[in-house]
């Protein structure tokens, strides 16, 4: 072999193995700690009505309850500051960071489930969730004052769960809410859960714990455009967002009267809702479901289907 064909046979060969063990020919990666900066980043700026230093990939995506928007329109335009809420969860497997948090628009609270995917350096997708008065009939900010402490919690090593068996808890959850059944849901007899600041759980005796309120639940018919985008076996903290399809017209299940019949028969009207999701799992039951949403018309999209 020539000596000009065999070094550049070498050359190939050794770039190769290079990406292969991870060297300099593969992409940059971002820590976690990489992950909450790039979070933080995008508030202050979102805040400051200003993305020009944003590190943006040339192909970004951005979208706000579902539609595709440009950078700087929606929130961008009446956002002013953050709240004492705040909670931040990262995944560097996924490059993926998600906050959650309660801040001012334009003089009016609103609640926010941001998403960020970081790849090689760049900020790659933004996908938000903003709750604000009239997005969904259960809207509380004003009970939002902290961080909810479970979350950030170190779950002891005896009690952690495989990822691939977190994110099927998640899935037996969402999979309970479609068959309206609690049977095969595993929760904790406290389980409680959040939406949009407000305690959905041991509302009335029919409810219970985050598992048996599936039982009361026969209007949702479908869980489409499930994304897993964080998974933390160390806190417990598994993070997904999800389009529920209710096509109306179920009666209740259980007698209520005065607001909760009230609430009751608006949550069975026809719509999509879309949600981030927040599961909390120890022991391999769910021990907290925190999730912001915003009621979409029936038949609209995530903005991030397959």
């Amino acid at each position: 072999m020539p000596h000009s064909i065999r070094t550049n046979w070498l050359t190939v060969l050794l770039a190769g193995c290079a990406l292969a063990m991870g060297g300099p020919a593969q992409a940059k990666t971002c820590d976690a700690r990489c992950l909450r900066a790039s979070m933080d980043q995008y508030l202050n700026a979102l805040i400051k009505h200003d993305a020009s230093k944003l590190p943006l990939a040339k192909n970004i995506k951005f979208t706000e309850n579902g539609q595709v928007l440009k950078l700087t329109e929606g929130l961008w335009k009446g956002a002013t500051s953050l709240g004492a809420f705040r909670e931040y969860f990262v995944d560097a497997s996924t490059g993926n960071a998600l906050f959650l948090g309660v801040l001012d628009e334009s003089g009016a609270p609103a609640i926010l489930a941001a998403r960020l995917k970081v790849a090689d350096g760049k900020i790659s997708e933004i996908e938000t969730i903003v709750a604000r008065k009239g997005s969904h009939p259960l809207f509380t900010p004003e009970l939002m004052t902290a961080a909810d402490p479970l979350f950030a919690a170190t779950v002891p090593e005896e009690s952690r769960v495989p990822r691939a068996r977190m994110i099927e808890i998640a899935n037996l959850y969402l999979d309970g809410l479609e068959q309206n059944s609690s049977a095969d849901i595993p929760a904790t007899p406290d389980c409680e859960r959040y939406e949009n600041g407000t305690k959905t759980t041991f509302r009335t005796p029919a409810s219970g714990n985050c598992a048996k309120s599936a039982d009361a639940i026969n209007y949702i018919k479908a869980v489409k455009d499930r994304r897993y985008f964080i998974v933390d076996e160390v806190t417990g903290v598994v993070a997904c967002t999800i389009v529920f399809d209710i096509p109306g017209g179920d009666a209740m299940t259980s007698p209520a009267s005065g607001s909760e019949a009230q609430l009751q028969t608006t949550l069975r009207k026809p719509r999509m809702l879309l949600l981030t999701e927040l599961f909390k799992i120890e022991g391999g039951n769910i021990a907290r479901i925190q999730a912001v949403m915003h009621n979409l018309p029936h038949g609209g999209p995530s903005g991030w289907e397959k």
